[in-house]
């Protein structure tokens, strides 16, 4: 989430795996980084679902922010800054969904997961998108506006919260739906090794979907063609087909 070709890459990344029946997402031990980047990369996962609230401080009041995601655009509602009791509603385009939207997903978290991380993770999350798989992430609910200063330095100040989906995780962090240690031996991932055990029957399950979609539309298109074939041979003869 900090290199600047970082959302080419996820783009890349996700292409590749559309070809494919699952995605494993690893993000343990991402510190995080741009809040836009991560925005563009939850949508090209999520099609619909609350992806954000922000809470931030607006002179003396605090000013909450949520950004949502529908299957043809990006809505971001928040309060008038002429009327606080009404909301001001913003339509937007949203990232192309880059993965079948019911493509089973699975995501790694740990301790050193954070900021970003704990956005794309508690969004998929929230939405029932993704499983999370490790352990709790690093609980960082706070973002920072970057300040730059003479000779190359600059000042970070916590200037809001967020609120991943509409899950708050700031002190807690993203809980994983199926808690795993990595465990101590260095040739042996654990965690990863969960995620491939847990995705092989979410993958069946999809495809045990489709078989029942495809049979029953065959079905009903049989009887269809069926009923249409009765009826050029007459009343009669459709009465007797359905007889």
């Amino acid at each position: 989430f900090m290199s600047k070709n970082g959302v080419q890459g996820f783009t890349a990344a996700l292409k590749k795996a559309a070809g494919g029946k699952g995605v494993i997402i690893d993000l343990r031990n991402n510190p995080g980084g741009s809040l836009p980047m991560v925005l563009t990369m939850t949508g090209m996962i999520l099609e619909d679902g609350p992806v954000l609230i922000t809470r931030s401080r607006v002179g003396d009041r605090i000013v909450e922010s949520e950004i949502t995601l529908n299957k043809n655009f990006v809505l971001r509602t928040e309060p008038s800054e002429e009327d606080p009791s009404k909301v001001e509603v913003q339509v937007g385009p949203r990232p192309k969904l880059e993965i079948p939207a019911d493509m089973p997903v699975i995501v790694l978290v740990n301790e050193g997961s954070a900021s970003a991380s704990e956005i794309l993770s508690g969004a998929l999350q929230h939405s029932k998108r993704a499983i999370i798989v490790g352990m709790p992430t690093h609980g960082k609910g706070v973002g920072q506006s970057v300040i730059q200063l003479p000779f190359g330095r600059s000042l970070h100040v916590t200037s809001f919260e967020f609120v991943p989906g509409r899950t708050a995780n700031d002190w807690i962090g993203v809980i994983p739906d199926v808690k795993v240690e990595r465990g101590e031996d260095p040739k042996v991932d654990l965690q990863l090794e969960k995620a491939k055990e847990l995705i092989v029957p979410m993958i069946k399950a999809v495809e045990d979907r489709k078989a029942d979609r495809d049979a029953n539309k065959k079905k009903h298109e049989e009887e269809f063609q069926k009923e249409l074939k009765a009826r050029e041979k007459g009343p009669d003869a459709a009465n007797d087909e359905q007889d």
